[in-house]
Protein backbone atom coordinates (compact mmCIF):
# COMPACT_ATOMS: atom_id res chain seq x y z
CA UNK A 1 0.00 0.00 0.00
CA UNK A 2 0.71 3.55 -0.67
CA UNK A 3 -0.29 6.64 1.51
CA UNK A 4 -0.52 10.11 0.13
CA UNK A 5 -0.47 13.35 1.76
CA UNK A 6 -2.08 16.34 -0.18
CA UNK A 7 -2.92 20.25 0.51
CA UNK A 8 -5.69 21.02 -2.09
CA UNK A 9 -4.27 19.96 -5.58
CA UNK A 10 -0.43 19.43 -3.93
CA UNK A 11 1.14 16.37 -3.25
CA UNK A 12 2.97 16.97 0.40
CA UNK A 13 4.33 13.71 0.59
CA UNK A 14 3.42 9.83 -0.46
CA UNK A 15 5.26 6.47 1.45
CA UNK A 16 5.16 3.16 1.13
CA UNK A 17 3.59 1.37 4.07
CA UNK A 18 2.59 -2.68 4.30
CA UNK A 19 -0.91 -2.44 4.90
CA UNK A 20 -2.24 1.00 5.39
CA UNK A 21 -5.64 -0.23 7.83
CA UNK A 22 -6.30 3.66 8.97
CA UNK A 23 -4.95 7.35 8.57
CA UNK A 24 -5.89 10.90 10.04
CA UNK A 25 -4.58 14.12 9.11
CA UNK A 26 -4.02 17.54 11.52
CA UNK A 27 -4.55 20.59 10.64
CA UNK A 28 -0.69 20.91 9.90
CA UNK A 29 -0.42 18.02 7.95
CA UNK A 30 0.99 15.54 10.39
CA UNK A 31 -0.76 12.48 9.56
CA UNK A 32 -0.66 9.41 11.56
CA UNK A 33 -1.12 6.30 9.81
CA UNK A 34 -1.97 2.21 10.99
CA UNK A 35 -0.14 -0.38 9.55
CA UNK A 36 -1.40 -3.88 9.44
CA UNK A 37 1.62 -6.08 8.99
CA UNK A 38 0.11 -8.97 8.39
CA UNK A 39 -3.80 -10.34 8.02
CA UNK A 40 -2.87 -14.43 8.97
CA UNK A 41 -2.62 -15.67 12.50
CA UNK A 42 0.34 -13.41 13.57
CA UNK A 43 -1.34 -10.42 16.06
CA UNK A 44 1.07 -7.24 14.68
CA UNK A 45 0.36 -3.64 13.68
CA UNK A 46 2.65 -0.51 13.59
CA UNK A 47 1.46 2.96 14.00
CA UNK A 48 3.68 6.08 12.22
CA UNK A 49 2.80 9.19 12.26
CA UNK A 50 4.52 11.72 9.88
CA UNK A 51 5.09 14.95 9.40
CA UNK A 52 3.91 17.36 6.60
CA UNK A 53 6.95 16.71 4.81
CA UNK A 54 7.09 13.18 5.01
CA UNK A 55 9.71 12.46 7.79
CA UNK A 56 8.72 9.95 10.04
CA UNK A 57 8.09 11.50 14.06
CA UNK A 58 6.48 8.14 15.71
CA UNK A 59 7.48 4.28 14.53
CA UNK A 60 6.37 2.17 17.52
CA UNK A 61 5.30 -1.92 16.75
CA UNK A 62 2.94 -3.92 18.41
CA UNK A 63 2.58 -7.08 19.18
CA UNK A 64 -1.59 -6.73 18.89
CA UNK A 65 -3.74 -5.98 15.58
CA UNK A 66 -4.36 -2.30 15.72
CA UNK A 67 -8.05 -0.70 15.32
CA UNK A 68 -8.54 3.13 14.94
CA UNK A 69 -5.76 6.30 15.36
CA UNK A 70 -6.37 9.66 16.12
CA UNK A 71 -4.85 12.73 15.91
CA UNK A 72 -5.02 16.12 17.66
CA UNK A 73 -5.99 18.99 14.73
CA UNK A 74 -2.52 20.47 15.71
CA UNK A 75 -0.73 17.49 15.50
CA UNK A 76 0.58 17.24 18.73
CA UNK A 77 -1.29 14.17 20.78
CA UNK A 78 -1.98 10.89 18.22
CA UNK A 79 -3.52 7.59 19.60
CA UNK A 80 -4.66 3.99 18.51
CA UNK A 81 -6.32 1.25 19.87
CA UNK A 82 -5.62 -2.57 19.95
CA UNK A 83 -7.45 -5.00 19.44
CA UNK A 84 -8.01 -8.16 21.59
CA UNK A 85 -5.69 -9.77 23.28
CA UNK A 86 -4.13 -6.36 24.61
CA UNK A 87 -7.23 -4.50 24.27
CA UNK A 88 -5.52 -0.77 25.34
CA UNK A 89 -5.23 2.80 24.04
CA UNK A 90 -2.23 4.24 23.72
CA UNK A 91 -1.28 7.87 23.64
CA UNK A 92 1.88 9.48 22.15
CA UNK A 93 3.59 12.59 22.18
CA UNK A 94 4.24 13.52 18.78
CA UNK A 95 7.08 15.97 19.01
CA UNK A 96 9.52 13.77 21.14
CA UNK A 97 7.78 10.37 19.80
CA UNK A 98 7.61 8.76 23.14
CA UNK A 99 4.62 6.92 24.49
CA UNK A 100 2.78 8.69 27.13
CA UNK A 101 0.63 6.10 28.50
CA UNK A 102 -1.59 2.61 27.69
CA UNK A 103 -4.83 2.64 29.10
CA UNK A 104 -6.80 -0.44 29.42
CA UNK A 105 -10.18 -0.22 27.91
CA UNK A 106 -12.94 -0.44 30.42
CA UNK A 107 -15.44 -2.14 27.76
CA UNK A 108 -13.14 -4.25 25.17
CA UNK A 109 -12.39 -3.41 21.07
CA UNK A 110 -12.08 0.10 20.28
CA UNK A 111 -13.31 0.58 17.32
CA UNK A 112 -13.15 4.62 17.11
CA UNK A 113 -10.70 7.40 18.60
CA UNK A 114 -11.20 10.72 18.87
CA UNK A 115 -9.71 13.83 20.42
CA UNK A 116 -12.30 16.22 22.11
CA UNK A 117 -11.39 19.55 23.11
CA UNK A 118 -12.59 19.99 26.74
CA UNK A 119 -11.50 22.41 29.62
CA UNK A 120 -8.70 23.98 27.60
CA UNK A 121 -7.11 20.34 27.24
CA UNK A 122 -7.52 17.22 25.51
CA UNK A 123 -9.83 14.09 26.09
CA UNK A 124 -9.60 11.34 24.01
CA UNK A 125 -13.04 9.71 23.31
CA UNK A 126 -13.04 6.19 23.39
CA UNK A 127 -16.13 4.24 22.13
CA UNK A 128 -18.08 2.04 19.47
CA UNK A 129 -19.86 3.20 16.40
CA UNK A 130 -23.47 2.36 17.73
CA UNK A 131 -22.46 1.29 20.78
CA UNK A 132 -23.53 3.47 24.54
CA UNK A 133 -20.50 2.52 26.61
CA UNK A 134 -18.55 5.98 25.16
CA UNK A 135 -16.28 7.19 27.51
CA UNK A 136 -13.78 9.66 27.78
CA UNK A 137 -9.80 9.95 29.28
CA UNK A 138 -7.48 12.95 29.72
CA UNK A 139 -3.67 13.09 29.06
CA UNK A 140 -3.01 11.42 32.09
CA UNK A 141 -5.19 8.11 31.53
CA UNK A 142 -8.10 8.94 34.14
CA UNK A 143 -11.25 8.77 32.95
CA UNK A 144 -12.95 11.95 33.06
CA UNK A 145 -16.22 11.96 31.07
CA UNK A 146 -19.07 8.77 30.44
CA UNK A 147 -21.89 8.79 28.15
CA UNK A 148 -25.32 8.85 29.89
CA UNK A 149 -26.03 5.86 28.86
CA UNK A 150 -22.99 4.19 30.44
CA UNK A 151 -23.81 6.03 33.78
CA UNK A 152 -26.76 4.73 33.71
CA UNK A 153 -25.79 1.44 32.92
CA UNK A 154 -22.85 1.46 36.14
CA UNK A 155 -25.94 2.83 38.08
CA UNK A 156 -27.57 -0.61 37.07
CA UNK A 157 -24.81 -2.79 37.64
CA UNK A 158 -24.78 -1.07 41.23
CA UNK A 159 -28.46 -1.67 41.86
CA UNK A 160 -27.87 -4.98 40.84
CA UNK A 161 -24.81 -5.48 43.34
CA UNK A 162 -26.67 -4.13 46.06
CA UNK A 163 -29.98 -5.71 45.53
CA UNK A 164 -31.15 -6.34 49.01
CA UNK A 165 -29.89 -2.96 50.19
CA UNK A 166 -31.10 -1.40 47.00
CA UNK A 167 -33.80 2.04 47.39
CA UNK A 168 -36.67 0.63 45.68
CA UNK A 169 -37.51 4.44 44.26
CA UNK A 170 -33.75 4.29 42.52
CA UNK A 171 -35.10 0.59 40.77
CA UNK A 172 -37.94 2.84 39.70
CA UNK A 173 -36.48 5.41 38.69
CA UNK A 174 -33.39 3.59 36.65
CA UNK A 175 -36.39 1.23 34.67
CA UNK A 176 -37.59 4.12 33.84
CA UNK A 177 -34.83 5.92 32.14
CA UNK A 178 -33.78 2.39 30.31
CA UNK A 179 -37.56 2.17 29.19
CA UNK A 180 -37.07 5.78 27.32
Amino acid sequence: GRVFLFDEDELCFTTEIDRPNACVAANDGTAAVVDWKDWGDTLSGTLHVFDRSGHRLVKRDFDSNIGPVAITPDGAYAATSTLNPDCSTYLFDVSSGERLLRHENQHGNVHHLEFVERDDTWMLRLDEPDDDSAYGIDLGGHIVWKSQDLKRQERLDDLKESSEEADLHEAVELLEEAME
